[in-house]
């Protein structure tokens, strides 16, 4: 799944925050991080659960150990 075309990166956001003087605004910043990094870390158990899924499928090809 592609990242909402108005999500940017957190690292992007917390270089912005980093550098940031605006109390205001560095409040928005941390706001934005905080929904940045939930929503990586969102993708990221959905792709475990499906890598999970594929794993556990009978079907799913199996890998010898050699």
């Amino acid at each position: 799944m592609a990242p909402h075309p108005t999500n940017q990166d957190w690292r992007c956001i917390a270089e912005q925050a980093s550098k940031e003087t605006d109390p205001a605004q560095l409040a928005t910043l941390v706001t934005k991080l905080c929904r940045a990094l939930e929503h990586e870390r969102e993708q990221k158990r959905e792709f475990r659960s499906q890598e999970a899924q594929t794993e556990s499928s009978p079907n799913a090809p199996q890998q010898n150990a050699e």
